[in-house]
């Protein structure tokens, strides 16, 4: 019966959903993320694995509650969708980190430019944002600078340039 039938697609597109995206964000979820990581072998067309780090979500959700914490992660993953060209994938791959997956991107002048893009719109949201201040770090890798990796080589470089980042942020910091 299509009655039937069409009851299921529409279950089976539900459950689609509540398996792969994050609710709190909208973003895919850590589950899509690791599908997107597990593609055996070497990448085949020029891909660059970004991954972003909100810093003070701590202090944050410490002083001002978690709510405004919640607010500082969709906020953020919100900005993200903005800035990212539908063709890329973004994932929210933990707490306050989040992933994006550019296949086929076009060249190193395109990922400055999408890095450009995502601190430019975090400026301009932080000058209209009273109530707390979008702040992360971010790291890269471009596979055609690391030739034969896999996908989760790739964003694990990405990571630990988005670590480097944040413990020069956090140098730079006076201390308390």
């Amino acid at each position: 019966t299509k009655r039937r039938e069409a009851k299921l697609c529409q279950y089976n597109l539900e459950l689609n959903k509540k398996i792969y995206v994050d609710f709190a964000t909208g973003l895919h979820n850590k589950n899509k993320c690791e599908e997107m990581l597990a593609v055996p072998g070497p990448l085949k067309q020029p891909t660059a694995c970004f991954m972003f780090d909100l810093n003070d979500l701590k202090v944050v959700n410490d002083t001002q509650g978690h709510e405004m914490g919640d607010m500082m992660i969709y906020s953020f993953a919100n900005l993200l969708r903005q800035v990212v060209p539908c063709q890329y994938f973004i994932g929210r791959f933990g707490g306050d980190e989040f992933i994006m997956i550019a296949e086929g991107i076009s060249g190193k002048r395109e990922i400055k430019s999408l890095l450009e893009d995502v601190e430019e719109l975090i400026q301009f949201y932080n000058k209209n944002n009273k109530e707390f201040q979008l702040s992360y770090s971010a790291g890269y890798a471009y596979s055609e600078d690391h030739k034969g990796v896999t996908m989760a080589e790739l964003l694990h470089m990405a990571d630990e340039d988005m670590y480097d980042n944040k413990k020069a942020f956090k140098a730079k910091r006076p201390h308390k």
